[in-house]
Formats: C-alpha cells, sequence, structure tokens
C-alpha cells in the first residue's frame, strides 16, 4: 500500500476496487411508461371527483301517497272536530285564554290541511296559501280545500294578533265564532 504524507495513492485504490466485474443495467423505459401512469391517475382522479359529487347530493326521500281526504280511515272528521271542541271547553272552563284558544285553532286548521293536501302548511304565511288557493301550487287537493283554508287562517288572523282595543274584528271574534270556522274547513275539505 502506497501511502504519502498519509494519503492513499490510486494504484492502492485500484487494487482494491476491481472494475472489471461491473456491468451495465439496460435503460428503464420510464418515458414510455410516464404517459399510462399519468393517465391512470387522471382517470382514476376524474372517477373520485365523479363519486364525490354523487355521493354528495341529498338523497331523496321515497314519497309515499298519504291517505287524504274525507275517505282517510287514519284520520275521521270526527277526530278534527274532538279537538276543536276540546279547546272550546277549555276555554269556556276558563283553563285557556281567548288568545291561546285562536292559536290553538289556527293550529288545527293548518294541521288538518296538512294531512288532506300532504303538503307541510305548518309555518305557511297567508301569501303562500293564497298562491295555492289560486291553482299553481293546489295539486290532488284542488283549489277548493286551500281557498277554505286561506279564509279560515285570514280571520283568524285578527282576533289572534291584532290588539282588540283597536281591531273591531279582533275585538268582535269570539272563540265559538272562529271554531265554526275551523269546523267549517274540516266538514269542506275537498
Amino acid at each position: 500500500m502506497n501511502v504519502m504524507n498519509g494519503f492513499v495513492t490510486s494504484s492502492t485504490l485500484a487494487a482494491a476496487v476491481d472494475v472489471n466485474d461491473l456491468h451495465p443495467v439496460t435503460d428503464v423505459p420510464v418515458a414510455s411508461l410516464l404517459p399510462i401512469v399519468t393517465m391512470a391517475c387522471f382517470i382514476a382522479l376524474l372517477i373520485l371527483i365523479v363519486a364525490i359529487v354523487i355521493m354528495s347530493r341529498p338523497r331523496r326521500a321515497k314519497r309515499v301517497a298519504a291517505p287524504r281526504g274525507s275517505h282517510n280511515a287514519l284520520a275521521p272528521v270526527s277526530q278534527w272536530k274532538s279537538r276543536v271542541h276540546d279547546i272550546v271547553e277549555r276555554n269556556g272552563a276558563g283553563k285557556l285564554s281567548r288568545e291561546d284558544a285562536f292559536v290553538e285553532l289556527a293550529a288545527v286548521a293548518r294541521d288538518f290541511a296538512s294531512q288532506a293536501s300532504s303538503a307541510e302548511l305548518g309555518s305557511t304565511t297567508l301569501q303562500e296559501i293564497a298562491s295555492r288557493s289560486a291553482g299553481s301550487l293546489a295539486g290532488d287537493s284542488g283549489v277548493h280545500g286551500f281557498t277554505l283554508l286561506r279564509q279560515t287562517i285570514a280571520a283568524l288572523y285578527p282576533p289572534e294578533f291584532a290588539n282588540a282595543e283597536f281591531n273591531a274584528q279582533a275585538k268582535d271574534a269570539t272563540v265559538e265564532q272562529a271554531a265554526d270556522w275551523v269546523l267549517n274547513l274540516v266538514e269542506r275539505w275537498r
């Protein structure tokens, strides 16, 4: 081993590494595989995007036609009449205030119309009910029922919301009269 001034000379290194036994490896065809791998990744990305879009959409609930109208065995008219009479009795006994009686009667009218029409009407405005009674959104229930509902709710608004001191209709309406309006709706709905 030749060492000069603490360094190993090149002849010593040549003896340690035998380069005659090394053979070059064939070229890896990376250039030809790159477009194929890129295309596969792009297709996988598109599939994932489509899957995300489809999975993120809200699911449609299966719509089952609820029985409605006068032949609905699940909720006969007597049930609704009973609810109205109960409100009148509780008001007459002093267990329910006049204002609360009007609120409950309006809720009975809306609940009945919701079940009869298979449409959620619990929080609809008078204008929305009017558009249904005009025929554009009446659906299978027809215009007649929504017209009755609009008239009933419109009659219940003043006694329910207006100040009786300043509004004659709110002052003059009685719970019994309002109950008759709701019973009329229940009996005449078509």
